[in-house]
């Protein structure tokens, strides 16, 4: 769904879950070593914190199955992954834990486009929603290239049709709405 205002496309992030402390506390959020997009305006002009490659996106869903497939030059990912009520996870007892997890880690760090530092862009949200869904077929170049049994799929959260925008912490550019998360 295209934004009234504001900018869509097909986006994908390989996250990783990351927590760190500082003066403040325990925070959490994501690493995403690389990032796609359907779109030239990140890829091209760098609206975004972080490198951007472009991707082609291909996809469809229903009420109970969501199925997207992500293919760039450097990078091949499917999912397929059916909605579900169970919740499954090893690393969290329930799916409000899992989603509490996620919602305060909204914050995603990337590397940057022209030093060898981090830039962070956080995701924010008035209506945080997820569903909890099961695996039919997942796979990423990404993490399969990665060494055997550093990366396993735990669990599949769902976030559709959720208003969001982007935005630097601690002020400034993009803070562009972009539409509704689609999953």
């Amino acid at each position: 769904m295209r934004p009234a205002i504001g900018w869509g496309a097909g986006n994908a992030a390989h996250r990783i879950a990351v927590e760190w402390d500082d003066a403040s506390g325990t925070h959490s959020g994501v690493y995403i070593p690389i990032r796609h997009s359907a779109s030239w305006l990140p890829v091209a002009l760098g609206v975004f914190p972080g490198v951007h490659r472009h991707a082609r996106f291909t996809g469809n869903e229903t009420d109970d199955v969501v199925r997207v497939t992500m293919t760039a030059e450097d990078a091949q990912v499917h999912a397929e992954v059916v909605l579900t009520d169970v919740w499954r996870s090893s690393l969290f007892a329930t799916l409000a834990d899992a989603s509490e997890f996620f919602r305060r880690g909204s914050v995603g760090w990337s590397p940057g486009r022209a030093d060898h530092g981090l830039k962070a862009i956080a995701l924010a949200t008035t209506q945080w929603q997820v569903r909890p869904g099961s695996a039919i077929e997942v796979h990423s170049s990404f993490f399969a290239a990665l060494p055997a049994g550093s990366a396993e799929l735990d669990n599949v959260l769902v976030m559709r049709d959720v208003p969001v925008t982007w935005r630097v912490p601690g002020g400034g550019a993009p803070g562009l709405p972009v539409g509704r998360a689609a999953t």
